[in-house]
């Protein structure tokens, strides 16, 4: 008969339970300025608490700053939180430095944001701006098809060689990067990437 594995028991400081807004006290040295308290409050209407304010055994926010002000904003009476009595001083506020900045260190696949946002397009959703965040110049920027295409046009030749100008949109040069690196390291061969604003010059 098999063994039934231990489950180790969640630690203290990640069980959460419901305190009273006015009993959470803000970090006043708290670097973060830039705070989308109204987005966020949006986000928390439409999908409830997901993820609780971390607070010090005196009930100062070490993480969730936002998630505050985004109560306070929707006139929450309780909050969730998890109590990280655990903590020292130093973890604290070592704590609240790493998840501000380990946030910024975040990219996006753009192609594979796009394909996300495009399934929730085919939803219905008549609100992605709330649904995601995303601004609307930012929806209109990845959900518009790109309609400009690789041109190549040769413009010049000296045997053996041949140069090659290739105009590639901005938002389309990632497609391609992998063969313009590719070529770059052949025999005999030399790659420039530049970029400019200018118009593209006609067809040949």
């Amino acid at each position: 008969m098999p063994k039934t594995p231990n489950v180790p028991v969640p630690p203290a400081s990640m069980r959460t339970q419901m305190l009273p807004l006015g009993t959470i006290s803000r970090y006043t040295k708290n670097p973060r300025r830039k705070q989308n308290i109204e987005k966020l409050a949006a986000s928390i209407t439409r999908y409830g608490w997901r993820q609780p304010i971390v607070v010090d055994k005196k009930h100062v926010i070490i993480v969730g700053d936002t998630r505050y002000l985004a109560a306070e904003w929707l006139g929450e009476s309780h909050v969730p939180v998890w109590v990280a009595a655990d903590m020292t001083e130093a973890e604290a506020v070592g704590y609240r430095l790493a998840d501000n900045r380990l946030a910024d260190e975040a990219e996006w696949d753009e192609g594979m944001l796009t394909a996300e946002l495009q399934l929730l397009e085919s939803f219905g959703l008549p609100d992605l701006e709330e649904a995601t965040g995303f601004d609307t110049e930012e929806l209109e920027q990845l959900l518009t098809p790109e309609t400009a295409t690789i041109t190549p046009l040769v413009i010049a030749k000296f045997p053996p060689y041949t140069w090659v100008l290739i105009g590639v949109p901005t938002g389309r040069y990632a497609d391609i990067a992998e063969h313009v690196e590719a070529i770059s390291i052949l025999p005999d061969s030399f790659v420039e990437v530049t970029a400019n604003d200018a118009e593209p010059p006609a067809r040949r």
